[in-house]
């Protein structure tokens, strides 16, 4: 058995890899381009395959396999769907409805017809009072849990490798979850999705030796790792015996769950969509306290795989599940914490430069800030007011302004070509 799982995650690196390659010259006539422009400050034209490539070597890694791609017929029919509509998304765009409805359709089928038992049926005892028993509530639970873990990694996939990252960290700890007792059969998935994530990072880890093939996944591949990651860790916390309670599986995905709850929060408060796009995600804060885009990539995927550890740590040390979920609370508030006072931190600072700067030359627009609305040579505005320089009064007037939610994130370099 570990020698036919070592072959699925080489065949699924291997094809994936290969299926990049090939797939990149085809991506201008399908229109899985993805060109630079308002949020996005990518340079030039990146291929958006490498969610079809990774599709591609999940499939044939599962394909050789004991029982084949008929082992798993639910999954399959139900990336099947996710890649379609998420490729689809990709090249043409697609509004929220229908994505959501293909969500909920995905993880209803897996609900029903997949032969590993992925349907929450407990909660387990995370509250402190007893195992909490769904009952009848167990599908729309298992459909909710499963379509916030998909856009979650859709909301994660806004810097190169970062979703890529997670699913190898959280990957291979799963490896070892799922090699032994009776969620075994899981083990070719888990290591599919591994060789995968790893092939597709060849071509979208933060480095500069890959620039010339840089690839996005796009929404088909988010929503493929975020589909497979779920189903595997609903099975595995389900059942007579469950490798891990459902409160220490949410550690696997620690970042994921941390983002999806923070951005639905922060846009629901605001009076917006929880579907509308904006550049407030963890990794957009990152980026405005000043992390690089190859550090937030060690940092999220370090943080992915010691959030795994932890939560295996809590179900072999047999710890009350209160007490995994406490931490988990605590965790995921003192993380976004964190975040926010370094961000507040950076801007901070750079608006005290600025004004420094326009104070002593009367340059407003600073090389760092270019084309973002910000300094003007007359004036830096805020919405909280005016800041006026010295100048020529005969010179026209061009006023601009700061969106000031998270301030550094929207002055950042536009020749930054590792922004996604």
């Amino acid at each position: 058995m570990p020698e036919l799982t070592w072959l699925s995650m080489t065949i699924a690196a291997v094809v994936t890899a290969l299926s990049v390659l090939l797939l990149r010259t085809q991506a201008e006539r399908w229109g899985l381009l993805d060109l630079p422009g308002g949020h996005k400050q990518h340079l030039g034209a990146v291929p958006v395959i490498g969610g079809l490539a990774m599709f591609v070597g999940l499939m044939a890694a599962m394909a050789a396999a004991p029982g084949g791609l008929a082992a798993h017929p639910a999954f399959v029919l139900g990336c099947l769907i996710l890649v379609a509509m998420g490729a689809y998304d990709d090249a043409k765009g697609l509004s929220p409805r229908p994505r959501l409805v293909g969500h909920v359709l995905v993880a209803s089928l897996v609900f029903y017809f997949s032969p590993h038992n992925v349907r929450l049926e407990t909660l387990g005892d995370f509250l402190g009072v007893g195992p909490i028993a769904l009952g009848i509530a167990s599908l729309p639970f298992t459909v909710f849990v499963m379509v916030a873990a998909i856009n979650a990694f859709n909301m994660l996939d806004g810097l190169d490798g970062l979703a890529g990252g997670v699913a190898l960290a959280a990957g291979v700890i799963l490896w070892a979850v799922v090699g032994q007792g009776s969620h075994a059969g899981l083990l070719p998935l888990v290591a599919a999705l591994v060789g995968a994530a790893a092939g597709f990072l060849l071509f979208n880890a933060p480095t500069i030796l890959n620039r010339p093939v840089r690839t996005f996944m796009g929404d088909a591949g988010s929503t493929l790792i975020g589909f497979t990651l779920a189903t595997v860790l609903v099975s595995v916390c389900q059942g007579d015996a469950p490798r891990v309670s459902p409160v220490n599986a949410v550690w696997f995905l620690f970042l994921p769950a941390t983002e999806v709850i923070q951005s639905t929060l922060r846009r629901v408060l605001s009076g917006r969509s929880p579907f509308a796009p904006d550049r407030g995600h963890l990794h957009h804060q990152l980026r405005a306290a000043g992390m690089s885009v190859r550090g937030i990539f060690f940092l999220v995927t370090t943080t992915t795989l010691l959030g795994a550890c932890i939560g295996l740590w809590f179900e072999a040390a047999h710890a009350p599940q209160l007490v995994s979920f406490l931490t988990l609370i605590g965790a995921s508030a003192t993380y976004t914490g964190v975040i926010s006072a370094l961000v507040a931190r950076s801007r901070a600072h750079t608006l005290a430069e600025e004004s420094e700067s326009v104070l002593a030359d009367g340059i407003g627009d600073v090389p760092h800030v270019q084309d973002v609305e910000g300094l003007d040579q007359r004036h830096y505005q805020t919405r909280h007011g005016r800041l006026s320089t010295f100048t020529n009064p005969h010179d026209p007037v061009r006023p601009r302004f700061v969106t000031p939610e998270f301030g550094p994130p929207d002055v950042e370099p536009a020749a930054d070509s590792d922004v996604a």
